[in-house]
């Protein structure tokens, strides 16, 4: 991705943020400031539902499931929606 592609991108997902359309969070590295991944939660049209994607760098890939667990975890205490779909590790 180029650094103008990036920078739209960027703009784009904080820009989703801010008008409650879609939450794009960095995740960073445990006890570091090193980012490892994201995660993205994309409410549905009728704000029952929502479609939650995560990756993680391939030199990180242990930390994906560990990842995938504290996402579930953080949705079911954190997020009002009744369904969501995230596909299983």
């Amino acid at each position: 991705m180029s650094l103008d592609d990036n920078l739209a991108d960027l703009e784009r997902h904080a820009a989703d943020f801010a008008s409650g359309r879609g939450f794009t969070y960095t995740v960073l590295a445990p006890n570091s400031a090193s980012v490892v991944g994201c995660v993205y939660i994309y409410p549905g049209d009728d704000g029952s539902g929502a479609s939650v994607r995560s990756w993680v760098r391939e030199q990180d890939a242990e930390l994906d499931r560990e990842l995938y667990e504290a996402v579930i975890r953080w949705l079911a205490e954190a997020w009002p929606f009744e369904r969501y779909s995230y596909a299983p590790r």
